[in-house]
């Protein structure tokens, strides 16, 4: 047993009991002043010091002395895509230099780019690129986050993703949530029958992945130029029919009603969002559904925000 003492402001985040803090609420962080925490494998106390109860108090603990320290909960990113292979550095500068991304997504790069090198590397090298991110973005503070798979495009190669972020999930310390997006673009050998590689994902990749028992959520990339609303739609009833739940890429290039689609469906979360409107918004904070704003992607995108 650990107790942490004395701590100057111990972050709680406390939302008494509810699942999320939305409007006014999120500004109360639950700070309690010379706070203690007693903790083991899981969390056993918190409060202030003084009153920490006495069942915690002398034997075999370990005491932390945490005078003019701030203690609070780990980060946790709830949108990323830390199992790839490749690099796209030389399609950063082209975006730099003002193309958008969608002209060189047209051209075969982008997530395709990344999608050629997936499917010619091993599982091996592709943990070892994850390994080193998820530990990087715990030596920052963050400690539990959703992967992505999605650079596969193809049954074997998502399989493949999803067979690397598994071995994550059983090595790295940091809590760790897959999430299956093999509709995140439509390959080049569907390019001229995306609704045939709907099919592919609805009819053989689901129910693979379901055997596999890695990821626990699937995601459609639903945006002008990738995946309609109607295609969508198929991907994501047929998720939930296979007990999945659901989150959406959406209005990142254009609203052409996916956040209205993630509130339809009762998402856990809708990504990007630079094209949501205010009446998208209302209908997802009605529906429970997390908007995660991803600004660093419109940033480099050159896109409003």
């Amino acid at each position: 047993m650990t107790l942490l003492i004395n701590i100057s402001q111990l972050v709680t985040v406390n939302a008494g009991g509810a699942p999320t803090k939305t409007g006014a609420q999120m500004r109360d962080l639950g700070v309690i002043e010379q706070g203690a925490v007693v903790f083991d494998d899981v969390i056993r106390w918190v409060g202030r010091t003084e009153k920490i109860p006495s069942e915690y108090l002398g034997g075999e603990h370990d005491v932390v002395d945490c005078t003019g320290q701030t203690v609070m909960p780990g980060f946790v990113d709830s949108h990323t895509h830390m199992v790839f292979a490749g690099s796209r550095a030389h399609e950063y500068a082209r975006r730099l230099s003002g193309v958008p991304y969608t002209q060189i997504a047209a051209e075969g790069g982008g997530i395709l780019t990344t999608m050629n090198a997936v499917r010619q590397a091993t599982v091996e090298e592709i943990y070892e690129i994850g390994e080193r991110l998820v530990m990087s973005a715990l030596e920052h503070g963050t400690t539990t986050v959703e992967i992505k798979s999605g650079y596969g495009l193809s049954t074997e190669a998502e399989l493949k993703l999803l067979d690397a972020i598994g071995m994550l999930q059983e090595e790295m310390p940091s809590e760790i949530h897959a999430t299956f997006l093999g509709a995140h673009d439509v390959p080049p050998e569907y390019k001229h029958d995306p609704d045939a590689y709907v099919t592919l994902v609805v009819d053989e990749m689901l129910d693979l992945v379901k055997q596999q028992n890695i990821a626990s959520a699937v995601d459609v990339f639903t945006d002008k130029g990738f995946f309609t609303v109607e295609q969508s739609e198929r991907i994501l009833d047929a998720a939930r029919e296979r007990g999945f739940d659901i989150r959406i890429h959406a209005d990142e290039i254009a609203n052409i009603g996916a956040s209205l689609m993630a509130a339809r469906y009762g998402a856990l979360s809708a990504d990007h969002l630079e094209f949501t409107t205010a009446e998208d918004m209302r209908a997802m904070r009605d529906a429970g559904v997390v908007a995660t704003l991803l600004p660093g992607t419109a940033y480099t995108l050159r896109l409003p925000y």
